[in-house]
């Protein structure tokens, strides 16, 4: 997996200085600083209650303690990864393994990226070191589990099947990553983009890639195993209306202008 003694240490250097980074986690317990929107208000909120209400794996029952009595089918599905850590640990705890699983993830997917597909130079190990850090170091929201922070490990898996290499464990990250990732907020755009690398492809080798098309099916299939909760409000539930319908979308809408002073703004100040 790791060339070299030199990239060894690389990688382990790394790694230690992700743990270190949860340091004040792990000192300062339920003092510490967690980030509030759409994270402590919202996202570790509705895992905590789920678990409390008794209905993580119940369908058709409502949870009584959110809006009167919310579908459990709204709240995360019951083959979540992030949701198990809170099905067996206490929330902080949870929320800190879910944290260090993410970034050292994305850690090692950006390693194996850059080390394999990109930057072939044995001698630029600091480079991939230091750009994989970088990158698990980013301001996740990591209560949305792998859907940004795996990203990199996933192409790596999908950019295997494009080449001549036959390995399983491509086949396992991608069967394993819509379990720990979100359709709605990553997994929509993901397959879009594979689809057209898939596209590009084609048409640049005049084949069909049969290992990539069976990668791709195999991640569409499970994000629809994985999200029975969504499909089955989608296609089977007529009678369920969403409180987004009660959104006014004009209020909520901007010029072309905004929009990109919007969208700039989100990019270079909030974390």
């Amino acid at each position: 997996m790791l060339p070299d003694r030199t990239q060894k240490y690389g990688f382990a250097i790394g790694v230690v200085i992700i743990v270190l980074y949860l340091c004040p986690f792990f000192i300062l317990g339920q003092d510490s600083y967690v980030t509030i929107h759409d994270n402590l208000d919202s996202l570790l909120a509705l895992r905590t209650v789920l678990v409390q209400s008794g209905k993580v794996f119940q369908t058709n029952s409502p949870i009584e303690q959110i809006m009167n009595g919310l579908p459990r089918e709204c709240l995360h599905s019951a083959l979540d990864v992030v949701g198990w850590l809170f099905l067996f640990f206490r929330p902080l705890t949870a929320y800190v393994i879910n944290t260090l699983i993410v970034r050292i993830v994305a850690f090692v997917g950006m390693f194996l990226l850059l080390r394999t597909h990109f930057i072939k130079d044995k001698n630029a190990y600091m480079i991939i070191s230091g750009t994989s850090l970088c990158f698990a170091l980013l301001p996740f929201y990591s209560m949305f589990g792998l859907s940004i922070a795996g990203q990199p490990l996933l192409l790596y898996a999908f950019l295997n099947l494009l080449g001549k290499e036959k390995r399983f464990s491509d086949f396992v990250i991608i069967l394993f990553f819509p379990f720990y990732s979100s359709l709605v907020g990553a997994g929509v755009f993901i397959l879009f983009a594979l689809g057209i690398l898939f596209i590009y492809d084609y048409f640049k080798n005049k084949r069909i890639n049969y290992r990539f098309l069976v990668g791709l099916f195999v991640l569409a299939a499970t994000y629809a195993v994985v999200e029975y909760n969504l499909v089955y409000l989608t296609f089977f539930n007529d009678g369920f209306v969403s409180h987004r319908s009660e959104l006014d979308l004009a209020q909520h809408s901007w010029d072309l202008k905004n929009a990109v002073k919007v969208g700039l703004v989100n990019f270079l100040l909030v974390v």
